[in-house]
């Protein structure tokens, strides 16, 4: 999630963040959420910010590493057949533009992405779902812009 929204906030795209109540990151409580605009839920839970952000979407990008995790199962089963849903796999990575295909298939304009929390602060997760999302938005932005040229040439 961390990884996306550096994506989203280094491109100047819009986004919607929600966390848990009294949320505290491994550095102690985090202000800055609140400056990029996260809304805290009435909740400590995670399977309810999981939930909100779920029934905010109208689609779901999961990143992950291997055999799932109990959150990440957790996420699979809050979505089930309510959302499109995909999972890209750090150790079976698949191309960015499968992704803007499916989403653009799919027509998700609300996109929730979640996954793999990295372990003794490396980083590793992070840069890859970092790089992997300015790609996608990139990606997504050309087609839109593609698809704008085109509307604008069939009304000359």
């Amino acid at each position: 999630e961390q990884g996306a929204v550096a994506a989203a906030w280094n491109l100047d795209c819009p986004l919607k963040m929600f966390v848990r109540k009294n949320f505290i990151t491994s550095n102690g409580k985090c202000e800055k959420l609140k400056f990029l605009g996260a809304e805290e839920i009435d909740s400590d839970r995670i399977r309810d910010c999981v939930k909100r952000c779920v029934d905010e979407c109208n689609g779901v990008l999961l990143f992950r590493s291997g055999n799932l995790t109990q959150t990440e199962n957790n996420v699979r089963l809050l979505v089930g057949d309510s959302r499109p849903y995909m999972e890209v796999d750090f150790l079976n990575p698949c191309d960015v533009r499968s992704v803007t295909v499916w989403m653009l298939s799919e027509g998700i304009t609300k996109l929730y992405v979640t996954g793999k929390m990295d372990s003794q602060n490396l980083n590793i997760y992070f840069k890859r779902t970092f790089d992997f999302m300015l790609t996608l938005i990139k990606d997504i932005n050309r087609e839109f812009e593609f698809a704008e040229l085109e509307k604008r040439k069939g009304l000359k």
